[in-house]
């Protein structure tokens, strides 16, 4: 298997020969905005059938050609198929070892050709479980081994936004960028390395708290993002600056740079407090076997110790429409509410959109919001409850 590390120097390659897009903070001229009208919700308080039961730190959602919706509840191991009216299908794989069983279900893709896949993490690397259109369990594979830590594929399944780690010194080194997946040529967009964990110290909370430190930095500094079109556009950025790198399809080389000016905002206390709460649920499942431990009062003392920056990155995540505009996603408000800059295909700043619940992005690795068609689809958190909720969307 080959693998192509292309290291980006700011923000692509020949960055001079490179046009670059500068954006003022406001557009210029008449804003428009991306408006979402509710056409379907899944799920929340009222619910109580098994197929509603979703738990797990985070959902999926992903959306067939038929129109059918999948929810993958990652608490359950399991995948819930719903028809385009909202009404229960069937449940897709299970906890276990086998065929269509998951260990730690992490995203569930359906592909515009009707095929879908399941990524599921053991011993943190990816394992990929392909179905064919039926929904039929086919196969598992892998993509760069067991390197691989995360997984986001675009709607067709030819690009994927992929985040490697790899050990040396010591240290975990955590790769993200992304590849054309046939070629398996991975594109870097940015790296950071952590020390590895020592399992003999794991019951030491003051080395927890420090483990659990060093994990919040991997996770809210510098991340790499990517966004994937469904016609083949690729975007990438690092999150601490505002500069967003179209790629030209098939050649691994940047189209044009798309800057914007910003002013830093810091997060309250009131931020910070759920920021905290969002890690002390992760960190919960990612530390299972000492999750007694892993208390509130804990996490808080591990975010003393990060040191992360008071200032927030300008950037959470991206996200291409189905026309190739693309939303540029800021980090979420006290109250969930997420906002995004949306640009035109060409780079220019025409607008902006907002979602409640946390609804664009969980992660940079963690899309909530998926496009179809002339739907989009996402999973809300309003009061911890998670609800499935498909929009019609228009740029006015």
């Amino acid at each position: 298997m080959r693998i192509l590390l292309l290291v980006l120097v700011h923000g692509g390659l020949f960055a001079g020969d490179v046009p670059t897009i500068d954006n003022e903070m406001e557009p210029e001229g008449t804003a428009k905005r991306l408006v979402f009208e509710e056409d379907l919700r899944l799920g929340g308080v009222n619910e109580e059938a098994d197929y509603f039961l979703w738990s797990g730190v985070n959902l999926s959602v992903a959306a067939a050609p038929n129109g059918h919706v999948f929810v993958g509840d990652m608490g359950g191991n399991r995948i819930i198929e719903f028809d385009a009216g909202g009404a229960f299908v069937r449940q897709i794989g299970g906890p276990g070892e086998g065929p269509s069983e998951y260990g730690e279900l992490n995203a569930f893709h359906v592909f515009e050709d009707g095929t879908a896949v399941g990524v599921d993490i053991r011993a943190r690397r990816a394992r990929l479980l392909h179905y064919n259109k039926q929904g039929q369990f086919v196969r598992d594979s892998q993509l760069f081994g067991n390197e691989t830590r995360r997984i986001v594929f675009s709607s067709r399944g030819d690009h994927a936004m992929v985040e490697l780690m790899r050990t040396k010194d010591q240290k975990w080194h955590i790769l993200r960028g992304w590849t054309h997946v046939k070629k398996q040529e991975f594109q870097q967009v940015n790296s950071v390395a952590l020390p590895r964990i020592d399992t003999t110290r794991i019951q030491d909370t003051q080395y927890l708290a420090e483990t659990m430190g060093n994990f919040m930095v991997l996770e809210r500094t510098e991340r790499g993002l990517v966004g994937l079109g469904g016609n083949g556009s690729i975007y990438t950025a690092v999150s601490n600056k505002y500069r967003i790198s179209r790629w030209k399809e098939g050649v691994n080389q940047a189209k044009y740079h798309i800057n914007k000016k910003y002013k830093p905002k810091l997060r309250d206390a009131t931020e910070v407090e759920a920021l905290v709460n969002d890690f002390h649920a992760r960190f919960q499942a990612i530390y299972r076997p000492v999750a007694h431990m892993v208390t509130h009062e804990l996490v808080a003392k591990a975010y003393e110790k990060s040191a992360l920056p008071k200032a927030k990155d300008p950037l959470l995540g991206l996200l291409v429409l189905p026309n190739d505009h693309l939303l540029a996603v800021h980090q979420p408000d006290a109250v969930g509410t997420q906002n995004a800059d949306l640009f035109d295909p060409s780079g220019k700043l025409i607008g902006s959109s907002s979602a409640v619940g946390n609804g664009f992005v969980d992660t940079e690795w963690k899309v909530r919001m998926i496009f179809r068609g002339e739907f989009a689809y996402t999973i809300e958190t309003v009061d911890e409850e998670d609800t499935v909720v498909r929009y019609r969307y228009t740029i006015k």
